[in-house]
């Protein structure tokens, strides 16, 4: 079943949902012309294959002048899910921002709902289904569980609930926090949806084969809608593996991994005792390998907060367009996205990363923290980051998780972590295809008489000195010999367009 957005937010360079007249404070929406494009737009989704069109803009009339346009285009099998209770809500947020939705100026608070009215709720869903609405929505969920009882009480036809991002965002962050246990606290939000009165609940909490079993049972259905876009708090389409992956060496342990669907990785994006820059990509996932990393510099990845909240900026004259006045929120936006610093299994960006601990030690007995090995498929290949791992050999489960891997970044830096000596012997436990030193070509050489590349290469059968920090790696280009990928020091010559 295919159900498609219909809004104008999409298609506009001022991001309001309708055509507008007028300018700044005086800008008002042209309903009837609005309608118009509506029905335009459903006649050619229905075309390319939309089993439903889901208007969203909350026009007046919109629904019935869709229905007209669809039965007067031959599509009069196509349905039509309303938003027909959506409210001007906070909740909001995440999505905006992540898909750059919000609108250019002012807000959206003169077609959508007060969130203290829900009398008028029950008007607008009464008109819908006059217009022929097959399904109506009360969008958000969570704040709005008495519209929903409410509206399933009153109307005849299937009622959907949107969970949102904004309610989404709330559960992911207090369960990478620590503060929740995410699963259980998404199922009970989910199911009060469900004993409020939803026959349909949208969520992003209903990600496939990510989703936990019971969430997929018949105890309710359960919808992931993303609206036109694909944000990246949500999962991109897997990338194509004959192309392989863009690696990029931003400096010591830090790397970033780019697949053809534009999902990007980043690898401790910042070391506060090492001199490189912080690398520049907005990353689909985060992973940090250990605890002395100073990530404060890189937003969204610190530990307080781990997303940002919106900033107010001051109105203007020419500030307001519909409705009232509302905070704005930076542009382009730099979160959200997943964050992995911790043990276990993750779904981050739609990989699965497994994290197991790993020994820390710089052979003085001081421990910096907590360090982890990652590992990960991507691009048709299997990746795995040793972080700052002091161990000769694998414990059990550190060998079952590494089992497979084609890609290996080991460090050889030999103070804090494995030496030279004693990174080829994980090399030789692992058996990777490929292999890239870290720990080296930075300011972190000053901790060693020597640099530590020079002495891991002198063990090493098959080296490729690459010509710059950039370089792309493909399933067919390995071989069975292990080869050895030296990227040039970050920065220093051209670049690999991803």
């Amino acid at each position: 079943m295919v159900v498609t957005d219909l809004c104008l937010c999409e298609y506009t360079d001022h991001g309001h949902c309708g055509v507008l007249t007028g300018a700044g404070r005086a800008a008002v929406i042209d309903n009837d012309a609005t309608l118009d494009l509506l029905g335009r737009i459903a006649q050619t989704q229905a075309a390319a294959g939309a089993d439903w069109v889901a208007p969203s803009g909350m026009m007046d009339g919109a629904v019935g002048a869709i229905r007209r346009a669809l039965d007067e285009g031959g599509h009069a099998g196509t349905a039509i899910l309303a938003y027909a209770a959506k409210y001007a809500s906070a909740f909001y947020g995440p999505f905006r921002d992540a898909a750059q939705s919000t609108p250019a100026f002012g807000d959206r608070r003169s077609h959508q709902m007060d969130a203290a009215n829900a009398r008028e709720a029950l008007r607008e869903v009464a008109l819908d289904v006059k217009e022929g609405a097959d399904m109506v929505m009360v969008k958000p969920a969570l704040s709005y569980l008495d519209i929903v009882r409410r509206v399933r009480d009153r109307f005849d036809v299937p009622v959907a609930a949107y969970n949102v991002s904004g309610e989404y965002a709330l559960v992911k962050a207090a369960a990478l926090k620590g503060w929740i246990d995410g699963d259980r606290v998404m199922e009970e939000i989910l199911l009060s949806i469900k004993r409020a009165g939803a026959d349909v609940i949208l969520t992003y909490h209903a990600r496939g084969d990510g989703a936990p079993a019971r969430l997929k049972s018949a105890r309710f259905l359960a919808l992931a809608l993303l609206a036109g876009c694909a944000p990246r708090l949500f999962v991109k389409p897997p990338g194509d593996p004959a192309a392989g992956v863009l690696v990029r060496w931003w400096g010591h342990s830090c790397f970033s991994l780019t697949d053809s669907a534009g999902r990007t990785i980043l690898i401790d994006p910042f070391d506060d005792s090492v001199d490189y820059p912080a690398p520049t990509p907005r990353p689909d996932a985060l992973l940090v390998t250990h605890a002395h990393f100073d990530h404060a510099n890189f937003p969204g990845a610190a530990p307080e907060p781990l997303l940002k909240p919106p900033t107010r900026e001051p109105d203007t004259e020419d500030s307001n367009g519909p409705g009232r006045g509302s905070p704005r929120r930076p542009a382009p936006p730099r979160w959200p996205y997943a964050v992995v610093r911790t043990t276990g299994t993750h779904t981050a960006a739609g990989v699965e990363v497994v994290g197991v601990s790993a020994d820390h030690d710089d052979q003085g007995g001081r421990r910096h923290g907590f360090t982890a090995v990652y590992v990960w498929g991507m691009g048709g290949l299997r990746f795995a980051h040793l972080g700052d791992i002091g161990q000769a050999s694998l414990r059990p489960d550190q060998r079952a998780a590494l089992a497979g891997v084609d890609v290996l970044f080991v460090p050889v830096g030999g103070k804090t972590t494995v030496d030279a000596a004693g990174a080829w012997a994980l090399i030789k436990e692992i058996a990777p295809r490929a292999v890239v030193p870290m720990h080296y070509g930075t300011a972190r050489v000053r901790f060693f008489e020597f640099e530590p590349i020079h002495v891991f290469l002198r063990d090493a059968p098959n080296v490729r000195w690459l010509d710059g920090d950039t370089f792309r790696v493909r399933r067919d280009d390995l071989t069975s010999d292990t080869a050895v990928y030296v990227p040039a020091p970050p920065g220093t010559v051209k670049k690999e367009a991803p």
